[in-house]
């Protein structure tokens, strides 16, 4: 697990896992999503095919994240893989990226956006107050 700029927390799926491995896993990437709204890219590009099992997982992983008010992209999928996401509609709830590099450049671009309207708040705020 690599830590990327912008507090993008970057994790490689293991290619194949059984439930136990899967466990410890999502446990690990929970102690590591310690922080409020983490950024997650989960790096995809090991897995070869993804069955019923594996695309659970990847939904534990999702609801990691979104409990602790966050977000979680899939980045270097095969395109068996993303065939078999989008054959079962998963593909509609994932944000599915060709590369880390893509996915991370999500997060950076969706907070750049989040601080602009912070600031368009912070400054309709003061001239509400001005007006008052």
């Amino acid at each position: 697990m690599t830590d990327q700029p912008k507090n993008v927390l970057v994790v490689t799926v293991p290619e194949a896992a059984d439930v136990k491995q899967q466990r410890s896993f999502l446990r690990d990437l929970a102690s590591r999503m310690s922080e409020y709204r983490p950024h997650v890219v989960l790096d995809c590009s090991r897995l070869n095919t993804i069955d019923g099992p594996r695309i659970y997982f990847l939904l534990c992983c999702l609801e990691e994240a979104l409990k602790r008010n966050g977000d979680l992209r899939l980045a270097g999928l095969t395109a068996q893989a993303k065939t078999m996401l989008e054959a079962v509609g998963a593909d509609r709830i994932f944000q599915i990226f060709a590369s880390n590099a893509d996915a991370i450049g999500s997060f950076i671009q969706r907070g750049v956006r989040v601080e602009r309207r912070e600031e368009a708040q912070a400054e309709e705020d003061r001239v509400s107050q001005t007006a008052a």
